[in-house]
């Protein structure tokens, strides 16, 4: 956090009559709070599932995002991080400058993990950076970056395989993917139909996401 941003905390703190606290000793009290800020996830993750799963492997979501310092007009930093979703807990994080490209190979992996991943992170040699250690994938699909094949060795054409499904029905289709090596890696296609007023929803949530501000 910058520190002008915790300047502005101390302010904050004094205006509302909580009492005088310097930035430096805000700044202080972030550094020590690491335990504290572990209960409010423990505790935030009680509210939103009652009873955790009991789990015999790691459920790990992998994600990044960027930073921008004080008086910056984009990102000049990213941050990649790993959260184990069984606690809510980082268990990996790495800060590289905005050019440090988001993928699985940065993110060490244990046998028995099961990583999650957006469509930014499918691709071949991702894929094969965690299985080769013994782990499984669950990637949203790009099929341009991360292309599928059949047991022959043949190119699966998504679009094809999908187009037949009703609203509701799934498909959970055989495929495989071609290391750079060329050797094959087993693995699923999983798709669900869903019906075209949840999709347009989808896109125009996605879409005021990314929509600058005080932009139509």
């Amino acid at each position: 956090m910058p520190k002008s941003t915790v300047g502005l905390y101390g302010i904050t703190i004094a205006k509302v009559g909580l009492g005088q606290v310097t930035a430096v000793a805000i700044f202080k009290r972030l550094h020590a709070a690491e335990e504290w800020l572990r209960w409010l996830a423990a505790e935030e993750r009680a509210l939103l599932v009652r009873k955790t799963p009991k789990l015999k492997r790691r459920l790990r979501a992998v994600d990044a995002t960027t930073v921008s310092e004080p008086g910056s007009t984009g990102a000049d930093w990213r941050l990649h991080y790993s959260i184990d979703l069984t606690n809510l807990q980082c268990d990996f994080f790495q800060l590289t400058d905005v050019h440090g490209g988001e993928t699985w190979r940065r993110v060490p992996v244990e046998a028995g993990d099961v990583v999650l991943g957006d469509r930014v992170y499918a691709n071949p040699p991702g894929v094969a950076h965690v299985v080769q250690a013994g782990a499984d994938v669950l990637v949203r699909l790009n099929p341009h970056t991360l292309p599928l094949y059949d047991s022959a060795g043949a190119r699966v054409n998504v679009l094809a395989a999908v187009r037949g499904l009703k609203v509701g029905q799934h498909l959970d289709l055989p495929t495989w993917v071609k290391t750079t090596a060329g050797e094959l890696t087993a693995g699923r296609l999983v798709v669900l139909r869903r019906s075209a007023a949840r999709s347009r929803f989808r896109i125009g949530a996605a879409a005021a996401r990314c929509r600058l501000p005080g932009t139509p």
